[in-house]
């Protein structure tokens, strides 16, 4: 008996070894190895590795349970480091970094379980600032183009968020959407807030003499008020809507398109763009009235 009890102790033990030495590889067409990773119970389980056809480490991840969990980097095929992330629970979560192959930073974005939690810092292959790029609304995944003026960052288009009420929308894709005062209140994307008069007087400084010129769109302006859009601001005439609250939202009409922009500021004022001006000016605007809205990013 005791020889028997020894003889399955051995084989539990052997048995178990091998459960946990579940080692499985992929390969490329040429048989060499794209990827190797333990499995315990049919899950992934400690570091996987994947490498590039020529050996090299492409990226490593470590797995809990068959979840991504901790620490994980990617390599360019040169042997450099592309990127470090963290993740808990499967999902991307902390501050991700990515590198240009010569060791700069490409960007640093922050994540909450899988969702950008904030504006990324992005820079250039010198280790700039980036003076453009793209955000995305992690609302309701809209794209935003922005740009860099001075100290500022800014949309570089009217936002489009749809509040539950508030709103009008004519062809979104081109004017954006016009807000009353409440609306517009909650309307900027996570990271950027809505405009002071202050904010717009800056822009104009920065951007010099006739600013309004300078940063209205090339195009869709009537009777030759087109800009220049040398600061890729992009100024479009979107007008307004001048109806009251009791208006129904969908008799609400769009009016000045072609002749003015208008866009609410957290003062309650509208900075207005016109065809026949190169400068902003500012006016009393009721608040159930519609403004486009551009905001800029909270410092």
């Amino acid at each position: 008996m005791p020889k028997i009890a020894t003889l399955l102790a051995m084989a539990f033990t052997v048995f178990s070894l091998t459960a946990c030495d579940d080692i499985r590889e992929e390969k490329y067409p040429n048989g060499k190895v794209r990827s190797r990773v333990q499995y315990v119970e049919n899950a992934k389980q400690g570091v996987e590795t994947e490498f590039y056809e020529n050996g090299k480490v492409k990226r490593t991840r470590n797995f809990e349970k068959g979840k991504e969990q901790g620490e994980s980097k990617e390599y360019y095929e040169s042997g450099k480091l592309k990127a470090e992330l963290s993740y808990t629970n499967g999902a991307v979560n902390g501050t991700v970094k990515r590198y240009y192959e010569n060791g700069n930073v490409q960007s640093i974005t922050l994540y909450e379980m899988g969702t950008i939690a904030a504006f990324p810092e992005t820079f250039d292959m010198e280790g700039d600032p980036e003076v453009q790029g793209s955000y995305t609304d992690p609302r309701d995944g809209k794209k935003y183009e922005w740009v860099r003026i001075g100290d500022a960052i800014w949309t570089a288009e009217n936002i489009q968020f749809a509040p539950v009420k508030g709103s009008l929308c004519m062809q979104c894709n081109v004017w954006g959407r016009l807000y009353d005062w409440e609306s517009a209140k909650n309307a900027c994307p996570t990271s950027f807030r809505m405009p002071k008069i202050a904010d717009f007087e800056v822009l104009a400084k920065a951007v010099g003499q006739n600013p309004a010129k300078k940063l209205k769109a090339t195009f869709g302006w009537n009777n030759g008020g087109d800009g220049t859009d040398e600061f890729s601001f992009g100024v479009r005439a979107s007008g307004a809507h001048f109806a009251k609250s009791d208006v129904p939202e969908k008799a609400r009409k769009f009016k000045d398109a072609g002749d003015k922009a208008y866009f609410w500021t957290a003062d309650g004022k509208v900075a207005v763009f016109k065809k026949n001006s190169s400068d902003i000016s500012y006016e009393r605007f009721q608040p159930e009235f519609g403004a486009s809205l551009r905001c800029i990013l909270a410092k």
